[in-house]
Protein backbone atom coordinates (compact mmCIF):
# COMPACT_ATOMS: atom_id res chain seq x y z
CA UNK A 1 0.00 0.00 0.00
CA UNK A 2 2.79 2.34 0.56
CA UNK A 3 4.23 1.41 -2.44
CA UNK A 4 1.17 2.00 -4.13
CA UNK A 5 0.82 5.28 -2.69
CA UNK A 6 3.93 6.86 -3.97
CA UNK A 7 4.09 5.65 -7.18
CA UNK A 8 1.05 6.04 -7.78
CA UNK A 9 -0.37 9.27 -6.68
CA UNK A 10 0.10 12.95 -8.02
CA UNK A 11 2.76 15.07 -6.46
CA UNK A 12 1.89 16.73 -3.17
CA UNK A 13 4.58 19.74 -4.51
CA UNK A 14 5.29 20.93 -7.60
CA UNK A 15 9.45 20.95 -9.01
CA UNK A 16 11.56 23.81 -9.60
CA UNK A 17 10.66 23.36 -13.39
CA UNK A 18 6.66 23.59 -12.92
CA UNK A 19 5.76 20.32 -14.23
CA UNK A 20 5.33 18.20 -10.83
CA UNK A 21 7.15 15.15 -12.54
CA UNK A 22 10.61 14.32 -12.66
CA UNK A 23 12.97 13.43 -14.77
CA UNK A 24 15.71 10.80 -14.32
CA UNK A 25 19.37 12.11 -13.39
CA UNK A 26 21.81 11.36 -16.18
CA UNK A 27 23.20 7.92 -15.93
CA UNK A 28 26.60 8.96 -14.56
CA UNK A 29 25.76 11.29 -12.79
CA UNK A 30 22.94 8.98 -10.89
CA UNK A 31 25.99 6.48 -10.73
CA UNK A 32 28.12 8.65 -8.89
CA UNK A 33 24.96 8.90 -6.26
CA UNK A 34 24.46 5.67 -5.59
CA UNK A 35 28.30 5.11 -4.85
CA UNK A 36 27.85 8.22 -2.58
CA UNK A 37 25.00 6.45 -0.47
CA UNK A 38 26.59 2.96 -0.42
CA UNK A 39 29.70 4.73 0.92
CA UNK A 40 27.35 7.34 3.25
CA UNK A 41 25.07 3.90 4.65
CA UNK A 42 28.08 2.52 5.56
CA UNK A 43 30.05 5.50 7.29
CA UNK A 44 26.70 5.67 10.00
CA UNK A 45 26.42 2.47 10.44
CA UNK A 46 22.68 1.52 7.85
CA UNK A 47 22.00 -2.48 8.14
CA UNK A 48 23.18 -4.07 5.08
CA UNK A 49 19.80 -3.48 3.27
CA UNK A 50 20.26 0.85 3.86
CA UNK A 51 21.95 1.16 0.58
CA UNK A 52 18.76 -0.70 -1.00
CA UNK A 53 16.58 2.02 0.94
CA UNK A 54 18.61 5.00 0.55
CA UNK A 55 18.52 4.18 -3.69
CA UNK A 56 15.02 4.01 -3.83
CA UNK A 57 14.18 7.02 -1.49
CA UNK A 58 16.44 9.24 -4.03
CA UNK A 59 14.85 7.61 -6.97
CA UNK A 60 11.25 8.52 -5.82
CA UNK A 61 12.35 11.84 -4.60
CA UNK A 62 13.87 12.67 -8.16
CA UNK A 63 10.54 11.05 -9.99
CA UNK A 64 8.07 13.11 -7.88
CA UNK A 65 9.91 16.36 -7.26
CA UNK A 66 12.90 16.47 -9.58
CA UNK A 67 15.27 18.72 -7.42
CA UNK A 68 17.30 21.45 -8.83
CA UNK A 69 20.91 20.08 -10.48
CA UNK A 70 22.64 22.68 -7.38
CA UNK A 71 20.58 20.44 -4.88
CA UNK A 72 21.12 16.85 -5.92
CA UNK A 73 24.61 15.93 -3.22
CA UNK A 74 22.44 17.71 -0.40
CA UNK A 75 19.45 15.78 -1.18
CA UNK A 76 21.49 12.40 -0.89
CA UNK A 77 22.88 13.06 2.21
CA UNK A 78 19.68 14.14 3.75
CA UNK A 79 18.34 10.76 2.31
CA UNK A 80 20.69 9.09 4.05
CA UNK A 81 20.26 10.86 7.49
CA UNK A 82 15.85 10.74 7.42
CA UNK A 83 16.18 6.88 6.96
CA UNK A 84 18.76 6.53 9.83
CA UNK A 85 16.60 9.09 11.75
CA UNK A 86 13.71 6.93 10.74
CA UNK A 87 15.74 3.45 11.52
CA UNK A 88 16.94 4.84 15.27
CA UNK A 89 15.56 7.82 16.63
CA UNK A 90 18.58 8.32 19.03
CA UNK A 91 20.41 9.34 15.96
CA UNK A 92 22.30 12.25 15.65
CA UNK A 93 23.99 12.88 12.34
CA UNK A 94 27.74 14.04 12.79
CA UNK A 95 26.66 16.29 10.22
CA UNK A 96 30.57 16.99 9.90
CA UNK A 97 30.98 13.79 8.24
CA UNK A 98 27.83 14.65 6.51
CA UNK A 99 28.81 17.66 4.80
CA UNK A 100 32.27 16.44 3.92
CA UNK A 101 31.01 13.71 1.93
CA UNK A 102 28.29 15.83 0.12
CA UNK A 103 30.89 18.15 -0.45
CA UNK A 104 33.18 15.26 -1.99
CA UNK A 105 30.18 14.47 -4.09
CA UNK A 106 29.21 17.84 -5.36
CA UNK A 107 33.04 18.22 -6.44
CA UNK A 108 32.84 14.92 -8.69
CA UNK A 109 29.32 16.15 -10.27
CA UNK A 110 31.33 19.35 -11.29
CA UNK A 111 33.74 16.90 -13.15
CA UNK A 112 31.05 15.37 -14.97
CA UNK A 113 30.12 19.39 -15.84
CA UNK A 114 26.75 18.36 -13.87
CA UNK A 115 26.18 21.90 -12.56
CA UNK A 116 26.04 22.03 -8.83
CA UNK A 117 27.87 24.07 -5.84
CA UNK A 118 31.64 23.62 -4.79
CA UNK A 119 30.07 22.54 -0.97
CA UNK A 120 27.45 21.61 0.80
CA UNK A 121 26.33 23.06 4.11
CA UNK A 122 24.23 22.11 7.14
CA UNK A 123 21.45 24.05 6.34
CA UNK A 124 21.14 22.79 2.43
CA UNK A 125 20.80 19.05 3.77
CA UNK A 126 18.02 20.30 6.56
CA UNK A 127 16.35 22.28 3.85
CA UNK A 128 16.28 19.03 0.98
CA UNK A 129 14.94 16.66 4.66
CA UNK A 130 11.92 18.85 4.51
CA UNK A 131 11.58 19.00 0.71
CA UNK A 132 11.82 15.27 0.56
CA UNK A 133 9.19 14.56 3.48
CA UNK A 134 6.56 16.99 1.37
CA UNK A 135 7.26 15.51 -2.27
CA UNK A 136 6.50 11.75 -0.65
CA UNK A 137 3.80 12.32 1.99
CA UNK A 138 6.00 11.49 4.70
CA UNK A 139 5.97 7.83 2.78
CA UNK A 140 9.86 7.81 3.20
CA UNK A 141 9.75 4.18 4.49
CA UNK A 142 8.51 2.38 0.93
CA UNK A 143 9.72 -1.19 0.49
CA UNK A 144 12.76 -1.62 -1.45
CA UNK A 145 13.61 -4.56 -4.21
CA UNK A 146 16.00 -6.37 -0.83
CA UNK A 147 12.54 -5.78 1.21
CA UNK A 148 10.38 -7.63 -0.91
CA UNK A 149 13.11 -10.15 -1.93
CA UNK A 150 13.16 -10.86 1.60
CA UNK A 151 9.92 -11.68 2.33
CA UNK A 152 9.70 -13.69 -0.99
CA UNK A 153 12.10 -16.00 0.69
CA UNK A 154 10.81 -15.81 4.22
CA UNK A 155 7.26 -16.86 2.57
CA UNK A 156 8.53 -19.43 0.28
CA UNK A 157 9.95 -20.72 3.05
CA UNK A 158 7.53 -21.63 5.38
CA UNK A 159 5.31 -22.41 2.77
CA UNK A 160 7.46 -25.26 1.69
CA UNK A 161 8.05 -26.20 5.02
CA UNK A 162 11.60 -25.52 4.64
CA UNK A 163 12.33 -28.51 2.12
CA UNK A 164 14.27 -26.20 -0.71
CA UNK A 165 16.90 -24.21 1.83
CA UNK A 166 19.79 -24.91 -0.19
CA UNK A 167 18.60 -23.89 -3.55
CA UNK A 168 16.50 -20.58 -2.15
CA UNK A 169 19.38 -19.49 -0.66
CA UNK A 170 21.10 -19.55 -4.16
CA UNK A 171 18.00 -18.21 -5.49
CA UNK A 172 17.92 -15.02 -3.18
CA UNK A 173 21.50 -14.70 -4.13
CA UNK A 174 20.96 -14.57 -7.51
CA UNK A 175 17.95 -12.83 -7.73
CA UNK A 176 20.02 -9.73 -4.99
CA UNK A 177 22.75 -9.85 -7.81
CA UNK A 178 20.77 -9.70 -10.28
CA UNK A 179 18.41 -6.89 -8.93
CA UNK A 180 21.35 -4.61 -7.56
CA UNK A 181 22.43 -5.18 -11.39
CA UNK A 182 18.90 -3.35 -12.29
CA UNK A 183 18.87 -0.87 -9.60
CA UNK A 184 21.92 0.18 -10.35
CA UNK A 185 21.64 0.50 -14.10
CA UNK A 186 17.08 1.43 -13.83
CA UNK A 187 15.85 4.82 -11.41
CA UNK A 188 12.63 3.03 -10.09
CA UNK A 189 9.78 3.94 -12.08
CA UNK A 190 6.26 3.64 -11.77
CA UNK A 191 5.76 0.74 -14.44
CA UNK A 192 8.42 -1.26 -12.89
CA UNK A 193 8.23 -0.65 -8.90
CA UNK A 194 10.15 -2.75 -6.58
CA UNK A 195 7.16 -5.31 -6.20
CA UNK A 196 7.54 -5.82 -9.93
CA UNK A 197 11.44 -6.35 -10.04
CA UNK A 198 11.23 -8.92 -6.94
CA UNK A 199 8.63 -10.72 -8.21
CA UNK A 200 10.20 -11.41 -11.51
CA UNK A 201 13.86 -12.19 -10.42
CA UNK A 202 12.92 -14.35 -7.80
CA UNK A 203 10.50 -16.47 -9.91
CA UNK A 204 12.90 -16.43 -13.18
CA UNK A 205 15.77 -17.42 -10.79
CA UNK A 206 13.35 -20.40 -9.19
CA UNK A 207 13.60 -21.38 -13.00
CA UNK A 208 17.56 -21.40 -13.02
CA UNK A 209 17.11 -23.21 -10.17
CA UNK A 210 14.93 -26.28 -11.58
CA UNK A 211 12.49 -25.67 -9.37
CA UNK A 212 9.57 -24.14 -11.85
CA UNK A 213 8.86 -24.92 -15.22
CA UNK A 214 10.02 -21.50 -17.68
CA UNK A 215 6.34 -22.10 -19.50
CA UNK A 216 4.63 -21.36 -16.38
CA UNK A 217 5.47 -17.71 -16.71
CA UNK A 218 5.14 -17.12 -20.19
CA UNK A 219 2.95 -14.64 -20.93
CA UNK A 220 -0.01 -15.65 -23.51
CA UNK A 221 1.32 -13.06 -25.84
CA UNK A 222 5.00 -14.38 -26.25
CA UNK A 223 5.77 -17.40 -28.17
CA UNK A 224 7.47 -20.45 -26.88
CA UNK A 225 10.76 -20.20 -28.47
CA UNK A 226 10.46 -16.53 -28.36
CA UNK A 227 10.42 -16.47 -24.52
CA UNK A 228 13.35 -19.23 -24.19
CA UNK A 229 15.29 -17.46 -26.00
CA UNK A 230 14.42 -14.04 -23.89
CA UNK A 231 15.13 -16.05 -20.74
CA UNK A 232 18.36 -17.35 -22.08
CA UNK A 233 19.41 -13.65 -23.14
CA UNK A 234 18.21 -12.44 -19.73
CA UNK A 235 19.90 -14.60 -17.47
CA UNK A 236 22.98 -15.18 -19.58
CA UNK A 237 22.51 -19.10 -20.36
CA UNK A 238 22.77 -21.15 -23.00
CA UNK A 239 20.22 -23.62 -22.59
CA UNK A 240 16.79 -23.68 -20.85
CA UNK A 241 16.92 -25.55 -17.35
CA UNK A 242 14.62 -28.59 -17.01
CA UNK A 243 12.22 -28.48 -14.20
CA UNK A 244 12.98 -31.65 -12.63
CA UNK A 245 10.26 -31.92 -10.17
CA UNK A 246 7.31 -34.30 -10.73
CA UNK A 247 4.19 -33.19 -12.91
CA UNK A 248 1.62 -33.52 -10.05
CA UNK A 249 4.76 -31.44 -7.89
CA UNK A 250 4.94 -28.23 -11.05
CA UNK A 251 1.29 -27.79 -10.84
CA UNK A 252 1.82 -27.22 -6.38
CA UNK A 253 4.87 -25.38 -7.00
CA UNK A 254 2.76 -22.48 -9.65
CA UNK A 255 0.28 -22.33 -6.87
CA UNK A 256 3.22 -21.66 -4.61
CA UNK A 257 4.45 -18.74 -6.14
CA UNK A 258 0.41 -17.42 -6.35
CA UNK A 259 0.92 -17.57 -2.50
CA UNK A 260 3.95 -16.32 -1.99
CA UNK A 261 3.56 -13.02 -3.90
CA UNK A 262 -0.19 -12.87 -3.46
CA UNK A 263 -0.27 -12.26 -7.28
CA UNK A 264 -2.02 -13.69 -9.79
CA UNK A 265 -0.62 -15.86 -12.99
CA UNK A 266 -1.32 -12.81 -15.44
CA UNK A 267 0.48 -10.48 -13.05
CA UNK A 268 3.54 -12.43 -12.54
CA UNK A 269 3.84 -13.89 -16.35
CA UNK A 270 3.62 -9.89 -16.90
CA UNK A 271 6.38 -9.41 -14.33
CA UNK A 272 8.75 -12.18 -15.41
CA UNK A 273 7.99 -10.72 -19.18
CA UNK A 274 8.99 -7.10 -18.10
CA UNK A 275 11.70 -7.84 -15.79
CA UNK A 276 13.79 -10.50 -18.40
CA UNK A 277 13.34 -7.52 -20.89
CA UNK A 278 15.06 -5.21 -18.70
CA UNK A 279 17.95 -7.79 -17.87
CA UNK A 280 18.34 -8.59 -21.28
CA UNK A 281 18.95 -4.90 -22.03
CA UNK A 282 21.02 -4.53 -19.09
CA UNK A 283 23.49 -7.66 -20.28
CA UNK A 284 23.55 -6.04 -23.47
CA UNK A 285 24.60 -2.89 -22.44
CA UNK A 286 27.19 -4.39 -21.00
CA UNK A 287 28.61 -6.17 -23.59
CA UNK A 288 28.71 -3.70 -26.40
CA UNK A 289 30.42 -1.06 -23.32
CA UNK A 290 33.11 -4.36 -22.78
CA UNK A 291 33.50 -4.23 -26.56
CA UNK A 292 33.87 -0.46 -27.30
CA UNK A 293 36.56 -0.65 -24.18
CA UNK A 294 38.25 -3.53 -25.19
CA UNK A 295 38.54 -2.09 -29.10
CA UNK A 296 39.98 1.31 -27.52
CA UNK A 297 42.39 0.37 -25.36
CA UNK A 298 43.70 -2.92 -27.63
CA UNK A 299 42.41 -1.96 -30.66
CA UNK A 300 40.55 -4.10 -33.51
CA UNK A 301 40.64 -8.10 -33.64
CA UNK A 302 42.75 -8.94 -36.58
CA UNK A 303 40.95 -12.90 -37.44
CA UNK A 304 44.28 -15.08 -38.54
CA UNK A 305 44.47 -16.74 -41.52
CA UNK A 306 44.40 -20.66 -41.63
Amino acid sequence: MREAKVLSSPCSSRSWNGHGVGQPLPPQVRGACLRFLHRLTDLVGMPADGWWSAVLLLDLYVLRAEPAPEAVPAACAAVVSLLRKSDKASFRPQWSDFTLQASQLAQWLRSLRFPTRAEVTISEILVQEKNIIEALDWQINCPSVHVWMSALRERFSILSNGAFTTLLDWVFQASLQCASMLVTSRPTTASLPPQRVANGLFCLNLVAASLVPLEALRPDKVGKTEWEMLFMESQGQGAVPHCGMPSEHQTKMVELLGLMTRCGPPSLQADAYEVAVTMRDIYSEMRVASTSWTCRHHGPRIPSVV
